[in-house]
């Protein structure tokens, strides 16, 4: 097999995870400004207001590393429940997953994926046409330490994942088919008003702008009454109040908060899977 790892991380676009001990929310970071293009997206078909059904299943393969010689990191089955609890969120365009296989890697050194370097587990352990699903302790870039890491669409069918949660996996697969967060600016800020949802922000029309920052501090950034209601007062450059997706999948904010992909999003996923990964089956 060929495996692409030879390009170098400044042309690839990486998406993470990462999480704070003193915090239930996962956090993901999507590094655009470190890759020379962006892949294609699709432009026909995801605003058509209805979800395009798939009626697919798809295989994962599931690589389970072990701790020592006599035990390996998590359980198979609690990896399959938690895909089971995903697929309830693709069901609109009739996508499922199934675990079809399951091995298990004789080297703790991967138990911590550092991003770049650890491209031998892939060699090693891949499945053609499936989703290949690791399942580590921790994944670092620059000693960092991020809860997922997913290459996108173009790329091996790669999931590598550091915990058991059927949000943080949803989130993983929607990047793994072509989804940005809903507050990426690396194509231009997005406008409250939606006059330039096609080109700015995640480029998806129906996710609000959503005005969330990495670099800002996250407990402002959580700012969401028990409703889930935002409660900051930013406004975008024409004065109007963001009121960000904050139900969303592919945002940032609290765990207990998100419960959907919009249409449009499911659309892209389905897209994506016809045009670039319809290798899987």
């Amino acid at each position: 097999m060929n495996i692409k790892f030879t390009i170098v991380l400044s042309t690839i676009l990486i998406f993470l995870s990462f999480d704070f001990a003193i915090s239930q929310n996962d956090f993901c970071a999507t590094n655009l400004s470190q890759r020379d293009q962006v892949y294609e997206r699709p432009t026909s078909n995801i605003r058509s207001g209805e979800a395009n059904r798939l009626d697919r299943t798809l295989s994962i393969s599931l690589h389970m590393i072990k701790v020592n010689n006599d035990s390996i990191h998590l359980k198979p089955d609690d990896v399959i429940e938690m895909i089971d609890s995903s697929n309830i969120l693709f069901e609109r365009i009739g996508l499922s997953f199934r675990v079809c296989s399951i091995d298990t890697i004789d080297n703790f050194n991967f138990l911590k994926f550092d991003v770049g370097f650890d491209e031998e587990m892939f060699i090693m352990n891949y499945n053609e046409n499936t989703i290949n699903l690791y399942i580590v302790q921790g994944v670092y870039l620059a000693d960092q330490y991020y809860s997922g890491y997913t290459l996108p669409p173009g790329l091996e069918d790669i999931i590598v994942l550091a915990e058991l949660s059927d949000l943080v996996f949803a989130h993983q697969i929607g990047h793994f088919f072509g989804l940005y967060h809903t507050f990426e600016t690396f194509f231009g800020q997005e406008l409250v008003d939606g006059s330039n949802c096609e080109e700015t922000g995640d480029q998806i029309c129906d996710t609000p702008a959503d005005p969330y920052q990495p670099t800002m501090d996250f407990l402002l950034s959580f700012s969401l009454d028990g409703d889930c209601n935002y409660r900051n007062d930013l406004q975008d450059s024409n004065g109007d109040f963001y009121i960000p997706p904050t139900d969303n999948i592919m945002t940032f904010y609290s765990q207990a908060c998100k419960c959907r992909f919009s249409i449009e999003q499911l659309n892209t996923m389905a897209e994506i899977y016809l045009n670039q990964r319809n290798n899987l089956w």
